[in-house]
């Protein structure tokens, strides 16, 4: 083969190649309208909805702003914050907040086929549209919660710490830092959990020196920045709501779930909460099983007979790909479970 038809053939791949990003674009645009419209145009309050109206409320003014920081609040605010500029241009902007529900889905929707192109390029706009395109995550988007900007800013986040990762140019370094940085901060303002996400990075970075003979604390200061950070947010949250509500650091925050009483069986309650986890997975990723319950506790249900070798296989899969790839949101799977487990 002559340099002529080398060329003909790497322009013919060129082509070809821009044709399939060129359609999953298109498929991606109409996974986003469908978004838009399955969450969009209907208002649907849940209990906590409420919760964050009054927060944004007054994050809008500076009186209002005072006098929420001084109270303890049930939730983080990272949420009521990222909503409150709402409040400046109208009172209770039900449909400024319902489609920027929708926005945020998509945005979620845009990272996970970032993400997922580390791993399936071919797969990535499937997987993006079955992540996205689901009961439990669209229902979500009708209400104003914490889902989706949750979701958004935590998948958002490892995409940029890979990309600082991996990138040599050093001014492109020092902007995936900064940004990847402060949405992991955000993400836990959301949703303390996302710091579970923050100490994937911990392992990952671990890892790197592990394998590559360093000393463990080599480039402590990353350390420092993308897994203490986000953790320093959640401490000062609850020492915040400790001080505000004049009591202790467990029952003065939204977390003294974490703490079971004198009277549990500490057994029984790890036992439950990995059912409750177990169920979790088996409801939200098996079609036409988003509703089906089974008895509280119950092993014996005959659901468990889907949902046990569903989480057998999702850990075989889980497995399968870190060995693959390593990847903070794959590492942080473990203590976010955990956490879970623990936060019945």
């Amino acid at each position: 083969m002559d340099l002529s038809d080398s060329q003909v053939l790497h322009q013919s791949k060129n082509i070809a190649g821009d044709r399939v990003k060129h359609k999953e674009y298109v498929w991606l645009g109409i996974f986003g309208f469908l978004l838009m419209i399955l969450s969009a145009g209907i208002w649907h309050p849940m209990p906590d909805t409420t919760v964050y109206l009054y927060q944004a409320r007054h994050f809008a003014t500076w009186d209002g702003l005072v006098h929420i920081m001084t109270h303890r609040l049930d939730t983080t605010p990272g949420y009521a914050l990222l909503i409150s500029p709402f409040f400046m241009i109208d009172d209770l902007p039900l449909v400024a907040l319902t489609f920027f529900q929708a926005l945020m889905l998509c945005v979620y929707m845009l990272g996970v086929y970032v993400w997922a192109s580390r791993f399936a390029p071919k797969s990535a706009v499937l997987i993006a549209g079955a992540a996205s395109l689901h009961v439990c995550v669209w229902q979500y988007g009708m209400v104003v919660t914490t889902e989706a900007p949750f979701m958004a800013s935590m998948v958002w986040s490892v995409i940029l710490f890979h990309r600082w990762v991996e990138e040599t140019d050093q001014s492109l370094r020092l902007k995936y830092l900064v940004g990847g940085v402060f949405l992991f901060c955000y993400c836990t303002l959301i949703r303390s959990a996302g710091m579970m996400i923050a100490v994937g990075c911990a392992g990952y970075l671990l890892w790197e020196n592990r394998r590559a003979g360093r000393h463990w604390l080599t480039h402590g200061w990353s350390l420092l920045l993308w897994t203490g950070l986000p953790c320093l947010v959640v401490m000062i949250f609850v020492l915040q709501q400790s001080w505000v509500g004049q009591t202790g650091l467990i029952h003065g925050t939204n977390m003294g779930g974490l703490t079971p009483t004198a009277q549990t069986n500490v057994f029984a309650y790890l036992w439950h909460g990995l059912y409750l986890r177990l169920t979790d997975m088996g409801r939200l990723t098996i079609p036409g099983m988003f509703k089906a319950y089974s008895t509280q506790g119950s092993w014996m249900h005959v659901t468990m007979l889907l949902y046990l070798p569903l989480f057998v296989g999702l850990l075989k899969g889980w497995w399968q790909l870190i060995r693959k790839q390593r990847d903070v949101l794959l590492l942080g799977f473990v203590p976010f479970l955990i956490l879970h487990i623990l936060y019945a």
